[in-house]
């Protein structure tokens, strides 16, 4: 009873005002914990719900840095955040959920793809590309086939930097947008569904896992636990 007292007495930092940071105070409200903002925006979403708020980016080093004196615990409502910045809470004795680390995967789909596949996890086969002309160069030598799905590693999120590639016509269209910009890239490809095959995955801490039909699902995204 007295460590949830404890838990009840910290004071929340969410990184990012947005949809999800409103709801996150809106859920936190209903036990009366203490929640600080930081957003950009002073009229974003949970500017009116919070308990606090900060103007400030959460991308911004200095910016979540300075939480720290605000905060007990701090977690994010958007994976763009400044992983240094929450390094340095973790520094200070502050809790980040997720920690900077998995956090770093979070944001990097290439990173994603190889913690799957490094941890036996099933996922699409997929390679990584540093731009748009090694994309082509690559279908023209006939070392991949189209279709395939182009997703940017890091900064692309809600359907932004994907791009499903179905004939040469949507090739030619994607160059012309991303032809010249140094970006790399995740192709994914397209899996025939298999026999139903379940296995367990467990994650490090012992507490939760996954339970995976891995003739029809294939792993895309991570989440922290």
């Amino acid at each position: 009873m007295s460590e949830d007292k404890a838990l009840l007495n910290k004071r929340i930092g969410i990184l990012g005002g947005g949809q999800l940071g409103k709801m996150l105070c809106q859920a936190a409200s209903r036990w009366d914990l203490h929640t600080v903002v930081l957003d950009p925006l002073e009229d974003c979403p949970a500017s009116g719900l919070c308990s606090e708020f900060i103007t400030g980016s959460f991308r911004d080093y200095d910016d979540v840095a300075a939480v720290a004196g605000k905060a007990d615990i701090v977690t994010i409502e958007i994976e763009h955040v400044s992983t240094e910045g929450l390094k340095y809470l973790n520094e200070q004795g502050i809790e980040t959920r997720p920690s900077a680390e998995i956090l770093e995967k979070i944001k990097d789909k290439g990173l994603q793809k190889y913690f799957y596949r490094d941890n036996g996890l099933p996922t699409s086969d997929f390679i990584i590309c540093s731009g748009s002309e090694e994309i082509r160069e690559l279908v023209n030598k006939g070392d991949i086939k189209i279709p395939f799905v182009q997703k940017l590693c890091r900064g692309g999120y809600d359907g932004r930097g994907v791009f499903i590639i179905r004939n040469e016509s949507q090739l030619d269209d994607f160059h012309r947008i991303f032809n010249n910009i140094l970006r790399t890239f995740i192709l994914q490809f397209f899996f025939s569904p298999e026999p139903p095959e379940y296995t367990y995955w467990q994650h490090s801490c012992g507490d939760c896992g996954l339970h995976i039909n891995t003739g029809i699902a294939k792993i895309d995204y991570l989440v922290s636990f």
